[in-house]
């Protein structure tokens, strides 16, 4: 029995040694993991690429419409109660004013024909407006609003400016059109047409479409 012993405790040695050691290598392996890791992540972010610059378009520069203009067949609101809607502007109405008025023609060269409408405000007591053609005043200026010297009413067209209805009922909105003699170089897309309500003499009030 004594000898027996004595053999199997070299062996038993031996099995401790090769535990201790695969005991080691683990603990070795697990310890370099992590630096691999790190090297890993600093060779990606080293690596990673540079994100572009971000251009900002600049803000649109504010306009307001009253002074620029609201574009052709806009409702226009104005005080007292309604709306002015300049509906059509013909820039060589030569033919279409003949075709209306027959003998009409130009002293300045062009023949510019506006059409507009007035509308009544829902709530609003029509018959308390001077609402009629009389009290609108139809002009063509320029891109800053500045006075065309060679724009004049046309003669003879006065019955364009004669609405069947002289005052409208809410929803039903008057028309009628207002023929201008102008020159060439003065009805161009950049011009404004300026509608003023101008019911006495003291009083009115403006707005402007513009053709450009």
């Amino acid at each position: 029995m004594g000898m027996r012993l004595l053999t199997l405790a070299p062996m038993a040695a031996a099995t401790l040694l090769v535990l201790a050691g695969c005991a080691t290598a683990s603990s070795t392996s697990d310890a370099a993991t992590p630096a691999t890791s790190t090297s890993t992540a600093a060779s990606t972010s080293a690596a990673a690429p540079i994100s572009p610059r971000i251009s900002v378009p600049a803000a649109p520069v504010a306009t307001d419409p009253r002074v620029d203009g609201y574009p052709v067949g806009q409702a226009v609101p104005f005080d007292g109660g309604f709306t002015v809607t300049v509906d059509a502007v013909d820039l060589d109405a030569a033919a279409e004013v003949a075709a209306l008025v027959p003998g009409v023609a130009s002293a300045n060269g062009r023949l510019v024909l506006v059409t507009l409408s007035v509308s009544v405000t829902e709530g609003v007591e029509a018959s308390s407006l001077p609402v009629v053609a009389g009290s609108f005043v139809v002009d063509l200026v320029g891109p800053q609003r500045e006075t065309l010297p060679g724009v004049s009413g046309c003669d003879g067209t006065s019955e364009l400016r004669e609405p069947a209805v002289a005052v409208p009922a809410p929803g039903q909105p008057v028309t009628w059109q207002e023929c201008l003699d102008a020159s060439p170089a003065d009805a161009v897309g950049t011009s404004k047409v300026k509608v003023t309500y101008q019911p006495t003499i003291t009083s009115g009030e403006a707005s402007y479409w513009s053709l450009g």
